[in-house]
């Protein structure tokens, strides 16, 4: 005896539920600082970016539209936002784990809160990258995931990005 396509997906719907919180409905969608300017940014230049994600000077179907308002929302700060100290071996944090938080390159980034309140007040989200810099760390020392997650939440980033650049191979723990 064999079981209709139909039967075998009403019985398995009853056990699949999800949140109802209208996340995941799409992929991310947005813009990363990376894959256009490298190491080359600051924050004039991400909040110039903001503005271009809420312009509304294109046009979709004959109506003004942004990129935003397309679903493209968040705007991504990437590498080269830290200071990178040259020694011992390109650390960017204050101290070694647990201890350190990152440091900020201040000429490039003088004010973390302004940039965020910027991209909040245009309902733009912006997410931060939090490996090391420019790869140069080479698992040097070990992470400081706690103190990094409290930096973000300070300054009340939306999101972050991890890749496997950094001493961050394993965040399941």
């Amino acid at each position: 005896m064999s079981l209709s396509p139909l039967v075998i997906a009403v019985t398995f719907a009853a056990f699949v539920s999800g949140l109802d919180n209208g996340l995941g409905r799409l992929p991310p969608m947005g813009w990363r600082s990376w894959n256009c300017y490298h190491d080359n940014i600051d924050q004039t230049l991400i909040q110039k970016v903001i503005d271009a994600m809420i312009d509304t000077s294109r046009k979709v179907d004959g109506k003004p539209m942004s990129y935003a308002q397309l679903g493209y929302s968040e705007v991504g700060v990437d590498d080269n936002w830290q200071y990178c100290m040259q020694e011992p071996n390109n650390y960017f944090h204050s101290d070694k784990a647990p201890y350190g938080w990152p440091v900020v390159d201040l000429e490039r980034f003088p004010d973390l809160t302004a940039l965020v309140e910027y991209a909040h007040s245009r309902d733009v989200r912006i997410g931060w990258y939090l490996n090391n810099c420019i790869c140069a760390e080479h698992d040097a020392y070990p992470a400081n995931e706690v103190n990094d997650v409290s930096f973000l939440r300070q300054y009340d980033f939306d999101a972050i990005k991890l890749d496997g650049c950094s001493t961050s191979h394993n965040i399941s723990n």
